[in-house]
């Protein structure tokens, strides 16, 4: 399984999900968790506070938090990809 120990982690946290739970997911399936680890991505960075610099551009000054960066991870990964 391409899942790393921390990916494995936070899925047991955030999605009560074992990696055995993982192993025996149809590709269907592995879309529903990736949707929802999306969806945590994108609540995290709605948190994040913005502003616009003197040309425009939309900055912040604070960093992903750890649990974004692990759903973004997550969220990528294609069912194919899982069990490389």
């Amino acid at each position: 399984m391409k899942l790393n120990d921390e990916q494995l982690q936070f899925l047991k946290e955030e999605l009560n999900l074992k990696k055995e739970d993982i192993q025996k997911m149809s590709s269907e399936e592995w879309i529903a968790v990736r949707e929802k680890c999306f969806y945590i991505e994108a609540d995290e960075l709605l948190d994040l506070e913005y502003y616009e610099d003197k040309i425009g551009n939309i900055k912040t000054t604070e960093q992903e938090t750890q649990r974004c960066m692990i759903a973004t991870s997550i969220a990528d990964m294609k069912y194919s990809q899982l069990h490389i």
